[in-house]
């Protein structure tokens, strides 16, 4: 079958150029290159291809940028998964101090009913001896004085790793010490859970609390 050439547009220089229409293929020239009807004469382009050459040429620079794109987010990927680490399961010790913030108490039947907000400061040791320092805000209050306990608190701490919540019930005797629950919420303690127990103290005014205890994160 014979090869037949139209000119579509010019090239940059100027000159015209042309499209060469073989079975299957569209390959394009300039229409000054030598011996042109030779090269269209000894064309053995396969024409299994189904698509114009210079698509062909297009589509590989394409895939490269696509290539570019996905390592890109492959390697964000792994900055952010370096950045916040996956808690494992641990034991760990901690002291803490606690400042009392505004308040509000009223004594009924000579039993202290009210509530109190604090900010606390707590240094965490993991097994390995390495600390940890979180900074929280607590709320605590007095439940049903017809109840087994005689404090309820809720904190909400963070640090480097990330964010978690503790939960905590005192007994009536705060002598034994206070029991509670460890919750994830984001960075490295996310989906975590745990537990803890700790023992208030009175500080250096009335103010102020310290504390000591365990825990274990699953």
């Amino acid at each position: 079958m014979a090869a037949s050439r139209r000119a579509l547009l010019n090239d940059l220089d100027g000159h015209p150029l042309y499209f060469v229409n073989l079975p299957g293929v569209t390959r394009k020239v300039r229409a000054y290159e030598p011996n042109i009807a030779d090269r269209e004469a000894s064309s053995t382009i396969s024409p299994v291809v189904s698509r114009p050459l210079r698509m062909r040429l297009v589509w590989p620079g394409i895939r490269r940028v696509e290539e570019c794109v996905k390592l890109a987010w492959k390697v964000a990927c792994l900055i952010l998964a370096s950045a916040t680490p996956a808690l494992g399961a641990e034991d760990f010790t901690f002291t803490a101090t606690g400042h009392d913030g505004a308040s509000a108490w009223v004594k009924i039947d000579g039993q202290n009913i009210g509530a109190t907000t604090s900010t606390v400061s707590s240094v965490g040791v993991g097994p390995d001896g390495a600390t940890q320092t979180s900074n929280g805000v607590c709320q605590s209050w007095t439940p049903d004085p017809m109840g087994p306990y005689s404090f309820e608190t809720v904190c909400n701490y963070k640090n480097d790793l990330g964010t978690y919540a503790t939960i905590s019930w005192c007994p009536k005797d705060t002598h034994k010490g206070c029991s509670g629950k460890l919750v994830g919420v984001d960075g490295a303690y996310a989906n975590k859970a745990g537990t803890f127990s700790v023992l208030t103290k009175p500080g250096a005014d009335d103010a102020t609390d310290t504390y000591s205890g365990s825990g274990h994160w699953n």
